[in-house]
């Protein structure tokens, strides 16, 4: 126990022993930290955008006039059942027809053709969302092979085939895209914040060096350094994640402008202990971290 307080002890007199030192070390490791909490904000918009996407995407199934309501119900149900699929709506003949005059109700000619029929020309259909692009097709051969094709007139996912492989080409890209900077730009931090601290060490080499000609063991002296770099973590995420609430106060409208459907002020907010938990291991584990690594080449004497 007197061992760990001497730790945390002299780990925050070294944090305040050269202030101005860890000031630009945890500022170092707010950039850094930024980039993360940067790939947190885009990967929510891309997913949102990805989403928008593949919400305006659907398949239709088109039922025969004589189908019997009860039947599309159970197809209804069955499919609503499916991990695989976002949302089903029934739109009977009836509702059709509602929906195609008010769609066209400022045009007289249409309208009179329509009455001349005196027969309603409109099918029941279920429009079926899923869930991903790529899972249409497993849904369409589950609908071919449920029975109902006997009150299926057509499915059109033949007619939207192009668009969904299309969906699913940029969805893709996106995904790979994003995964590609969180990586490297991931990267990038740990280098950063990792060569900081190293140089922060270096001050204290001599130090280090006279520390074990005395006869101090490795974790006597690499204690102190290892809660430095905890403090250094710990404040930076703190840092980082009030400076990203002010910005993303302050943007989140335009975004949402530019990028429809997307609220990352609410995102932020409302994420809070995940997201400051978040930054808090990857904050505290690279400041810890580092310096646990770069102390141990000083210890070499």
């Amino acid at each position: 126990m007197s061992n760990l307080l001497r730790i945390i002890r002299y780990g925050w007199l070294g944090f305040w022993r050269n202030v101005w030192v860890s000031v630009a070390t945890v500022g170092i490791m707010v950039l850094a930290l930024s980039v993360v909490s940067g790939l947190l904000v885009v990967g929510n918009i891309a997913d949102t955008f990805v989403k928008e996407l593949q919400g305006k995407v659907d398949v239709s199934v088109y039922f025969s006039e004589a189908a019997d309501e009860s039947k599309i119900f159970q197809l209804q149900s069955s499919l609503e059942a499916r991990p695989d699929v976002r949302d089903v709506e029934y739109i009977s003949r009836d509702d059709a027809l509602a929906l195609f005059k008010e769609r066209h109700k400022d045009s007289e000619l249409l309208l009179a053709s329509l009455a001349e029929l005196n027969s309603n020309p409109f099918q029941g259909s279920l429009n079926i969302k899923a869930q991903k692009a790529s899972q249409f097709e497993a849904i369409v051969s589950f609908i071919e092979g449920s029975g109902s094709a006997a009150i299926i007139d057509k499915i059109n996912f033949k007619e939207n085939e192009k668009v969904i492989q299309k969906l699913q080409s940029i969805t893709s890209s996106i995904e790979n895209i994003g995964l590609f900077f969180t990586i490297a730009l991931s990267l990038v931090a740990v280098l950063i914040t990792f060569n900081t601290i190293r140089l922060v060490i270096y001050t204290y080499r001599d130090e280090i060096s006279v520390m074990k000609l005395v006869g101090a063991s490795d974790w006597f002296i690499r204690g102190p350094f290892i809660f430095t770099g905890f403090i250094y973590g710990a404040l930076s995420a703190l840092v980082t994640y009030l400076a990203f609430f002010f910005v993303i106060w302050l943007i989140s409208e335009k975004a949402g402008a530019v990028f429809p459907g997307t609220d990352i002020f609410a995102y932020w907010a409302g994420n809070f202990v995940g997201l400051l938990g978040l930054l808090l291991v990857f904050g505290v584990g690279l400041g810890v971290f580092s310096s646990f690594v770069a102390i141990g080449r000083y210890l070499k004497v």
